[in-house]
C-alpha cells in the first residue's frame, strides 16, 4: 500500500506529495496531538505547542540581530513575520510522516519508484515544499532559515531537562547560545491536544495576515521613497 488514509477518507499518496489538497486545519490537528521526542516526555509535548516556541526563539533572535526592530512590535515588519511564521509552520510536514527522532530520520531512506533510494530528510522536505507552495507560505533565504535552525536546535535543551528530567550532552549546551526565553513548559499541562492544535492554527492564521498587511506597507513606503 503506497498511501495513507486520513480523516474521511483522504488519502495521502507517500510516493506523489505533492498531489495532496494541503489543509491547514488538517495540519493543525495533526501536529496538536503528535508528540515530540518519540512520546517520552512527562506529558504531551505536541509538535505544535513545540513549533511556537521555535518561532518565537527565531522571532527573538532575529530581533536581536535587528536591533531597530521591537520584539513587542514585530507584526509591523515584514521580515519579522516571516521568521516568526517560519518558525510556526517548520515541521508542517511531520503531520504527514509523525515526529522521527532525530538519529533514525538521518539513518532513514524511502525508495521512491523512477527516483531510487530519497533520505527521510529529503522526503520531508519534499512534502514541506509543496504545504508551502500550496498553502502560499513564505520561502526563507538561507540566512532567514538560519535563525530557524538555530531556534529548532535551541529547544533540545529546555525540552530534554524540563519534559524528560535529564541534563543535555555539552555539544547540546553550545545551540542555547543566545536563548533569552523562559519557556512555560510547565504551563497548560492539562491542555488537549486539539486545543493545542488551535491554538497552533490561530497564530498561522494572524502571521499570515500580519504578513500580508507588513508587505504592502513595505510597498506603499518603497513606492513614496
Amino acid at each position: 500500500m503506497s498511501f495513507l488514509t486520513f480523516q474521511g477518507g483522504r488519502k495521502f499518496h507517500i510516493f506523489t506529495p505533492e498531489s495532496y489538497d494541503y489543509d491547514l486545519d488538517e495540519i493543525a490537528r495533526a501536529l496538536g496531538h503528535v508528540c515530540r521526542w518519540a512520546g517520552h516526555t512527562y506529558r504531551h509535548y505536541s509538535v505544535a505547542e513545540h513549533s511556537i516556541f521555535v518561532a518565537w526563539e527565531a522571532l527573538n533572535r532575529y530581533c536581536l540581530a535587528n536591533g531597530r526592530i521591537n520584539v513587542q512590535h514585530f507584526r509591523k515588519y515584514a521580515g519579522a513575520v516571516r521568521i516568526y511564521l517560519a518558525g510556526l509552520v517548520h515541521d508542517a510536514a511531520e503531520a504527514f510522516t509523525g515526529d522521527i527522532p532525530r538519529p533514525f530520520k538521518a539513518a532513514m531512506f524511502i525508495q521512491i519508484p523512477g527516483e531510487g533510494m530519497v533520505s527521510m530528510v529529503d522526503y520531508e522536505a519534499r512534502i514541506f515544499q509543496a504545504i508551502c507552495h500550496q498553502l502560499r507560505l513564505p520561502i526563507l533565504t538561507p540566512d532567514e532559515l538560519a535563525f530557524v535552525k538555530a531556534a529548532d536546535d535551541a529547544m533540545l535543551v529546555p525540552e530534554a531537562r524540563s519534559l524528560l528530567g535529564f541534563e543535555p550532552a555539552e555539544e547540546w549546551g553550545r545551540a542555547t547560545e543566545g536563548t533569552r526565553w523562559v519557556y512555560p513548559f510547565d504551563v497548560g499541562t492539562d491542555a488537549a491536544p486539539p486545543m493545542v492544535g488551535e491554538r497552533w492554527l490561530m497564530e498561522v492564521r494572524r502571521a499570515m495576515r500580519d504578513l500580508k498587511t507588513a508587505e504592502a506597507t513595505d510597498q506603499d513606503t518603497a513606492r513614496a521613497a
